[in-house]
């Protein structure tokens, strides 16, 4: 990492609108916060966050908390214990053991998802109080956490002033003052923490240290926030003093106990946990420089979330002299670009980096920046403000929506831009654990960070949440449940559309309309997204010649015809306008609107368009671009659809509000041979391209793409078109080429617009099973398959080779002895697993008909009305007035009708 500027020269780049080269933005990330679910369920779940589109997850911290099982990971007890030690009443976590959470980054990697962890660095837990419910352990002293001494701490010399009181002695910096401190009962505190202090530590006057007192955030400075306790979490005496590019004679100085910092062998028994295996004395700053490599080599995680950055100096986490030991983002970037075996001088450029992105609890954008000067991200917090937590979306219409437009990043982007940090700085969220979602339009304020720049969040609980922790419920509709696709359509609006830079186009109190523009090779821009916001709740807001508000102005080419894509516009298809044949007098109102609301010159090619924004609270945006060949994907074999398998991720759950979420479902194509990806398309269509898990590697021996229009289609194979069609596209494939186990096919179909315009594409994809190769030992009935392991050999619903009569039910196997002919044919054989299936139907091992979706969904409808004790004629199969076993049994034999 380079040493960082020095805070005056970035408060001047600062005011002048620190902007980054486009050719240096990162990649923006969509990332799933997923909070409140073990490490075993996530795993079962990463095909189904690849699909939805996530690019990364942000998981809590791994680390063994103080309150055991359920400690949600920020009350950190030991640091090198993720689930592998028996402490605090406990072996797993509250999210599972050592080898689940690696276990689930590695699946994670392999469908291409980057892993950041929640990281604590400023404290340990509170040794005076228990924070969740039912918790029958003790609050850990302060000199009962693993690998570290009190005065690793910010503690205060003490002395027994009775009645549960201590008298205690203010470091220079609070005034060298003595107070007496009591037990804090309004915090749930019945005693103050304290520890004898040791031989060799003696202060004169005093036997014990005492716990930092809490911070009052109503009268904190900077010393309250860095040099107390947050929350009562025993506070770290982590900072570096550093003065003139070299530490200071202070340095090494436990500031509030005024006493050097305790330097010793901290895990002796746990050589694996140092570098080369080589055990050495550490201060606490070192030791947590070691953790954090420890972290990256023992979870292989892409980054991290940096708690609370705002109580730790940022001479901890930045470089500010060669060879600084104390560089915690440093250390860790190293140690990534060892573990990626990357050979990267810069590790702020976006490029082969890690992402560390701190926590601030702050709007104020100028005392962030020296933290975002250490090589971090911030979580944009000065967004945030201003769309939640009493801010726009969070009221009914009432606010100025046009905080949002500045200041304008343009193409290459600024420190600050539309409403908050700016795209090489800032992770935009609308709502996480610690703060719930803005309460009157949370679905717009979705769709605003989806649509800019930079990277965003989407906070789920995976519907686990409980009240017996702190942490906020989050979006039920993360991954498409409840019948929701509101947060998928805008990951796939945001993967195909939201690329470059983002200009203003109209500006004002109740609408805001905004262009992504991607460079072209000609050297000017290229429009991609048109997206128009409203916080009206009342009416819908019209732009148009004889409507309330001007025509808006586009970069797209007149002529083009772009089309809504969310679905609840009510211009479903808009053209773009020629200015020269628009009126005169209607042009120059545009124009003026343009030029009130743009920092930027008009574009050189620009047309105007008609806009209506339905009015909120649920959906008030509108995204308009141009339209894109549909897509299917057919997996097949022979000429036939591969058959289906469907596995349970997860069961049957309950919402916060307590709605039922039905068990979620992935249903895949099963492969045991050579295979066909089959794209179906339109004529519109002018390739498809296609990778299985993760871009870059190789398919039916065709090398991945590379140097593609803006990387959309590096990694990816280029499909062959079928002959003699209007547009199918193929790629044969062999399931001898890939692993056993579940995978996911994506595709990705460009269409090239006008010369010179950047390309368009649509993008699908699909899981495929690929069946391990084992031959089965039992192929079991038919109820039996069901019960199986989703990974297991000689599932049920693999078809089985019939000859050429597959009409026929001729599935003579060897005979079972402890079987009978229940089809009286003259053979045991699995046939007689389902002896009523009618002959002329296709068969599985088992000899039970191979079901369709739209069987399975009868017989689960029957299943229902079972339970429910319902009855509804259409599913009487044998008419005798009830819904019961004999009908789904009747119509599980009946098979597909035709």
């Amino acid at each position: 990492m380079r040493p960082r500027a020095s805070l005056a020269l970035g408060l001047a780049l600062f005011s002048s609108g620190l902007s980054t080269p486009a050719s240096a933005q990162p990649e923006p990330q969509i990332i799933l916060q997923y909070f409140e679910t073990d490490w075993a369920e996530i795993t079962r779940r990463i095909p189904e966050i690849a699909k939805a589109g996530y690019t990364a997850l942000w998981l809590p911290p791994p680390t063994k908390g103080a309150e055991g099982v359920a400690d949600v990971g920020f009350s950190v007890f030991d640091r090198f214990d993720l689930g592998e030690y028996d402490q605090r009443g406990t072996v797993r976590t509250k999210y599972g053991t050592r080898e689940e959470v690696r276990r689930m980054v590695d699946e994670a990697h392999r469908f291409g998802i980057r892993v950041y962890f929640d990281i604590v660095m400023n404290h340990n837990a509170n040794p005076a109080k228990i924070e969740n419910a039912g918790v029958t352990l003790p609050p850990a002293g302060i000199d009962e956490f693993p690998g570290t001494r009190p005065l690793d701490y910010h503690v205060l010399p003490a002395r027994n002033a009775g009645n549960g009181n201590w008298e205690v002695q203010n470091p220079p910096m609070f005034g060298s003052n003595v107070y007496t401190l009591g037990p804090d009962p309004g915090e749930g505190e019945s005693f103050v923490a304290t520890t004898p202090i040791m031989s060799g530590d003696e202060v004169a006057g005093f036997t014990h240290w005492a716990r930092a007192p809490r911070i009052d955030f109503n009268n904190a400075g900077y010393n309250e926030e860095v040099f107390l306790s947050l929350l009562g979490l025993i506070d770290f005496a982590i900072e570096q003093f550093v003065s003139n590019g070299a530490p200071t004679a202070e340095d090494g100085l436990n500031p509030v106990a005024q006493k050097p910092l305790p330097r010793f062998i901290r895990n002796p028994d746990r050589p694996d946990t140092y570098p080369n295996g080589r055990i050495v004395e550490e201060d606490i700053r070192e030791y947590m420089m070691r953790w954090v490599r420890w972290v990256g080599d023992v979870t292989d995680a892409d980054g991290l979330r940096l708690d609370a950055i705002k109580h730790v100096g940022t001479s901890f986490f930045g470089s500010d002299f060669a060879n600084d030991p104390i560089d915690f983002n440093g250390a860790f970037q190293r140690n990534y670009d060892t573990r990626r075996s990357f050979n990267d001088d810069d590790d702020d450029d976006g490029a082969g980096d890690a992402l560390l992105f701190g926590e601030a609890f702050t709007g104020d954008t100028g005392s962030l920046l020296s933290y975002r000067q250490t090589g971090m991200y911030l979580l944009d917090f000065p967004l945030l403000f201003k769309m939640g937590l009493g801010g726009i979306f969070s009221q009914w219409g009432d606010a100025d929506l046009g905080q949002l437009s500045f200041p304008q990043g343009g193409m290459s982007g600024a420190y600050t831009e539309f409403g908050g940090l700016g795209r090489t700085a800032g992770v935009s969220f609308v709502q996480s654990h610690d703060t719930g979602a803005p309460g009157a339009q949370p679905n717009t304020a979705y769709a605003f960070i989806m649509s800019r720049v930079g990277h965003s969040v989407v906070f789920y609980d995976g519907n686990n949440y409980s009240p017996r922790t702190f942490v906020q419920p989050g979006r039920v509709d993360a991954l498409g449940e409840l019948s929701s696709n509101v947060v998928l359509d805008l990951i796939d609006l945001r993967r195909r559309f939201a690329r470059g830079g983002m200009f203003n186009r109209w500006v004002g109190n109740d609408a805001y309309v905004y262009e992504r523009v991607v460079p072209t090779p000609s050297g000017g821009g290229g429009a991609v997204m048109l997206t128009a916001i409203t916080d009206r709740t009342s009416s819908d807001v019209r732009f148009g010649e004889f409507d309330e508000f001007s025509l808006v102005v586009t970069e797209f080419a007149p002529g083009t015809v772009l089309r809504e894509l969310t679905g609840h516009g009510a211009l479903g298809e808009v053209t773009v306008l020629d200015p020269s044949a628009v009126p005169t007098g209607v042009r120059d109102f545009a124009l003026a609107e343009y030029d009130r609301s743009s920092d930027f010159p008009l574009p050189a090619q620009y047309g105007l368009v008609y806009l209506q924004v339905p009015a909120g609270p649920d959906h008030g945006y509108v995204v308009y671009a141009p339209a894109t060949p549909p897509v299917a994907i057919s997996i097949t074999a022979n000429g036939q659809a591969l058959p289906t398998r469907d596995t349970e991720t997860v069961g049957e759950r309950r919402t916060p509000g307590g709605t039922v979420v039905p068990p979620s479902v992935v249903r895949a194509a099963l492969a045991t041979g050579g295979f066909t990806l089959e794209i179906v398309t339109d004529a519109s269509a002018d390739a498809a391209y296609v990778y299985v898990d993760q871009p870059g590697s190789t398919l039916g021996g065709l090398s991945p793409s590379a140097g593609t229009p803006e990387k959309l289609f590096d990694g990816y194979v280029s499909a062959s078109l079928r002959a003699n069609t209007d547009r199918i596209y193929e790629l044969p494939l062999d399931a001898a080429s890939f692993a056993p186990g579940l995978h996911l096919v994506h595709v990705r179909v460009p269409v090239q617009g006008a010369a010179g315009a950047p390309p368009f594409f649509t993008e699908a994809k699909a899981y495929l099973e690929i069946a391990d190769p084992a031959p089965p030992m039992d192929a079991g009935t038919a109820a039996d398959a069901e019960l199986n392991d989703a990974s297991s050999a000689g599932d049920a619903s693999t078809p089985v080779d019939l000859g050429a009569d597959a009409g026929t039910k001729e599935c003579r196997f060897a005979e079972d002895p402890s079987q009978r002919d229940f089809d009286e044919d003259g053979v045991v054989d699995p046939c007689d697993d389902c002896p009523e299936t009618p002959s002329g139907l296709r068969v599985d091992s088992t000899g039970c008909a191979i079901l369709s979706a739209a069987t399975r969904a009868e017989l689960d409808r029957i299943v229902e009305l079972i339970l429910a004790q319902r009855f509804e004629a259409a599913l009487d199969q044998n008419a005798d007035g009830v819904i019961d076993v004999s009908d789904f049994v009747l119509r599980a034999n009946e098979g597909d009708r035709p």
